[in-house]
């Protein structure tokens, strides 16, 4: 059943959907209109309307599926919006992603996310094109982004030769698989064996620590592969030999929540007290293969039965 778009939730959504589709990129100082029927190459507005006109009452299957791949072609054109406003902010702010963040009321993080996805689209045409026709979404970007991380200035500019192509990948699979497919585009460019990948990975090891409103501390870690598994191995045996009788009373009754509330408890007593010294060991990872032999790296993918990714030569040891 059709309700007026006109306004939705108490929002006037058609008033919104209208600046958002006519704003002009190249606009100074006033928003340049132009038609909203489509865009991008979608109907933009034609979708706009079937989504805000959906009733949530609805029991029909077929219809509640069409309107879900509307809400993501909205969001995916949603998407190529926020990234043409944010570059056009990125011409007439020194801060953008500040300036993003305080308009916005959101934090800086996000407004960065928004910042780095216009710098991609803007340097990989086929991209902002995909996103504006619906094809893809941010998270594409992301994976793509991702990607150029790490290349050198040729390597980077190789892998957006490919971008028509990876473009087209990109309209036909979820982002996780599209970010598989271009870490092998990029491994292939940097032509680096397992070796050189995890040396690489060593050098991009990072630890960082901030304090948030409510007054906590976090920490944030990233590390390379053979020393994740390490200190997943020590955690974990640390939280089980801690906590196999009883949890702590602070602990939460959801088991997500427990979990990562038993990791920090667990972290804490490796780092600040004796309790869990000694009984460590070290991780358990049985692999079988002939190592005489390592597999050709232009054929098939080997699943080793790992959380992440370790050279042959290290499995070896």
């Amino acid at each position: 059943m059709s309700h007026p778009v006109s306004t939705v939730g108490g929002m006037d959504a058609t008033g919104t959907f209208e600046r958002v589709a006519s704003f002009d990129a190249s606009c100074v100082g006033e928003t340049v209109s132009h038609p909203v029927s489509t865009v991008g190459g979608m109907d933009a507005a034609g979708v706009f309307e079937r989504v805000a006109s959906f009733d949530a009452s609805c029991r029909d299957r077929d219809t509640i599926l069409a309107a879900a791949q509307d809400v993501v072609r909205l969001r995916r054109w949603l998407d190529a919006r926020d990234a043409a406003v944010t570059s056009a902010l990125s011409a007439v702010s020194s801060y953008p992603e500040k300036s993003l963040a305080d308009a916005t009321r959101t934090p800086v993080r996000r407004a960065e996310r928004s910042k780095e996805r216009a710098d991609i689209a803007a340097a990989a045409p086929a991209f902002a094109d995909a996103l504006a026709h619906g094809l893809i979404d941010g998270e594409h970007l992301d994976a793509f982004g991702r990607g150029l991380r790490g290349l050198d200035a040729a390597q980077r500019q190789a892998l957006l030769d490919e971008a028509p192509r990876l473009a087209d990948i990109a309209a036909q699979v979820d982002a996780d698989a599209f970010a598989r497919s271009v870490k092998t585009v990029a491994d292939r460019l940097r032509a680096e064996t397992g070796l050189d990948r995890l040396e690489r990975q060593r050098r991009a090891a990072r630890l960082r620590s901030w304090i948030d409103n409510d007054g906590m501390w976090h920490l944030t870690g990233v590390f390379d592969p053979e020393t994740g598994v390490k200190l997943a191995a020590r955690l974990r045996a640390a939280k089980d030999d801690l906590f196999r009788n009883a949890p702590p009373p602070t602990c939460p009754t959801d088991p997500i929540e427990r979990d990562q509330h038993l990791n920090a408890h667990a972290l804490v007593a490796l780092l600040l007290t004796d309790t869990a010294a000694g009984t460590i060991g070290r991780p358990e990872v049985i692999a079988v293969f002939d190592a005489t032999n390592p597999p050709d790296p232009n054929g098939p993918a080997i699943d080793w039965g790992l959380p992440v990714e370790l050279p042959v030569e290290i499995l070896a040891k």
